[in-house]
């Protein structure tokens, strides 16, 4: 299970963790935000889980837990600010290795070079 205190990383270790691992096929980058949150632009080979749908638990439960996750949201409350949101969720259901961009897409567009990788 990832140590909670380190899971949550700030949208500058986000950007510089999809870089290192640009062709990494174990590292997953989840955009957790509805379907049209994310038709409006995304991280580039982002997957979208929707975290209001039913099946989101359902869904998460079905990827490997072995592989690394970044996941990310809006602002960062669905994946990390509290008790009921993805990160916990994720690493309750036994996923090793998960993280969490702090602020969510709004921070992680100011990073220098990440809008070479919003589509």
């Amino acid at each position: 299970m990832c140590n909670k205190n380190n899971a949550n990383i700030s949208a500058e270790q986000f950007f510089e963790k999809i870089t290192v691992g640009i062709n990494d096929e174990n590292m997953i980058i989840i955009d957790i935000r509805t379907p049209d949150e994310y038709e409006v632009y995304h991280i580039q080979n982002s997957i979208n889980i929707d975290f209001h749908e039913d099946d989101f638990e359902s869904n998460l439960n079905a990827l490997d837990k072995n592989k690394t996750y970044l996941i990310y949201c809006r602002t960062g409350r669905r994946t990390g600010t509290d008790e009921n949101n993805a990160l916990a969720l994720m690493q309750n259901l036994g996923f090793k290795k998960v993280y969490n961009m702090l602020g969510g897409i709004q921070d992680f567009v100011k990073v220098p070079g990440a809008d070479d990788i919003i589509v």
